[in-house]
């Protein structure tokens, strides 16, 4: 209950019952880079337990075709 007190508190919609919870944030030309990383860090720290050692894995269905600047490195 902690962990979804704390994802309501960074602004997600804690209704789960689309399987997750969600938030939008507009990306346009002007985005903030820097407030986006904030909020992902803080949503794996605070909701999910995330700490400095734990290993993260990302599923991405909708970038197949990723540029080499985006290889993974480990």
């Amino acid at each position: 209950m902690r962990a979804v007190a704390a994802l309501d508190r960074l602004g997600f919609d804690t209704n789960d019952r689309a399987g997750n919870f969600r938030i939008d944030r507009a990306v346009d030309a002007a985005v903030d880079f820097a407030s986006l990383t904030d909020l992902t860090l803080r949503a794996l720290h605070d909701g999910y337990g995330a700490r400095s050692d734990t290993k993260l894995t990302f599923n991405a269905p909708f970038a197949p075709n990723r540029p080499a600047a985006c290889a993974p490195i480990s």
